[in-house]
């Protein structure tokens, strides 16, 4: 089973502006969309594009958590564990125009108390050996460092694997939750090792840091690609240099393609492929993703190991 955390859940507001981008006057929008989001969330909805059951545990409080609940609501492969907290979920903005310019604006979210994280912890002693546990995204002020530890300590004891895809500062407190495997891409993993200049060309000369925070890393690099270092070598991803339409997910679409393929037994190359595959066919649309869409970008996604 895999399992996906979301401990800041949102919805996610698109619009397009119609004109170029003004500071003092009102600007006009068009094409609006909402849509239920956090990092975890995004993962189990592709995990069920690609036929993967997961379940969703997932912090909801005030109308927006509703509406969040609501929009998974139906989903039979999405087993939808919804965690209350008092409060209102936070609303983010994508916003985008014709001059190929975007801005998000990412809300704050309410505040959970020792109650609201002693239910999330007791959702997780239901995990069962060789299960995948994603903590992904945001934490909700009041999941704090302690939490994670306690949470990642839960998993393991009961035999699970825990998956990291959150922003760090802190290489101690990583390793401190001995993950199988993080996805921090090329910013946070700037972050991760304390520098700001590492560029995707010079990655080769920092895996043996990243083999010291993880058994498995996987490090997104935007339309670079991206490489999977493995405690004895790594796999370089490369792909096609397509104009990237939506940047919100692309990155949770390759976990989530990442861990369903490796929960199907397929290889570590093969898995991947299919990260990349679905990584491109989030970034290529604000629309619905589709398998078929995924299944088009596998021809043009390579892997070479070094």
């Amino acid at each position: 089973m895999i399992i996906t955390v979301t401990l800041n859940p949102c919805i996610d507001y698109y619009i397009h502006i119609d004109s170029p981008l003004m500071t003092e006057e009102v600007n006009r929008g068009s094409g609006e969309q909402f849509k239920a989001a956090g990092k975890g969330l995004n993962v189990s909805r592709m995990l069920s594009i690609l036929s993967m059951p997961s379940t969703a545990v997932a912090v909801l409080g005030g109308f927006t958590g509703k509406y969040i609940e609501q929009s998974f609501t139906g989903n039979p492969l999405i087993a939808l564990t919804p965690v209350k907290v008092e409060g209102i979920n936070r609303v983010n903005i994508k916003a985008w125009t014709d001059e190929k310019k975007a801005f998000c604006i990412n809300g704050e979210g309410p505040e959970a108390d020792n109650v609201t994280k002693s239910i999330v912890l007791s959702q997780l002693h239901r995990t069962m050996p060789h299960d995948w546990v994603l903590l992904c995204g945001a934490r909700m002020k009041g999941f704090d460092d302690e939490f994670l530890i306690e949470t990642a300590e839960t998993v393991h004891a009961h035999g699970g694997n825990v998956v990291i895809d959150m922003e760090f500062s802190d290489p101690e407190l990583l390793k401190k939750c001995c993950p199988e495997l993080i996805k921090p891409n090329l910013y946070e993993f700037n972050k991760l090792l304390n520098h700001d200049d590492i560029t995707a060309d010079q990655l080769e000369k920092y895996l043996d840091e990243a083999r010291a925070l993880s058994k498995y890393s996987l490090i997104s690099c935007g339309k670079e690609g991206a490489v999977l270092v493995t405690p004895d070598h790594s796999l370089w991803m490369d792909q096609p240099h397509n104009e990237c339409i939506n940047k919100a997910g692309a990155g949770d679409a390759m976990l989530a393609a990442f861990i369903g393929s490796i929960a199907k037994n397929r290889s570590l190359k093969e898995s991947l492929q299919w990260a990349g595959a679905a990584g491109n066919a989030a970034a290529s649309t604000v629309g619905q993703v589709t398998e078929e869409l995924i299944e088009s970008f596998l021809p043009r996604i390579t892997v070479t190991e070094k």
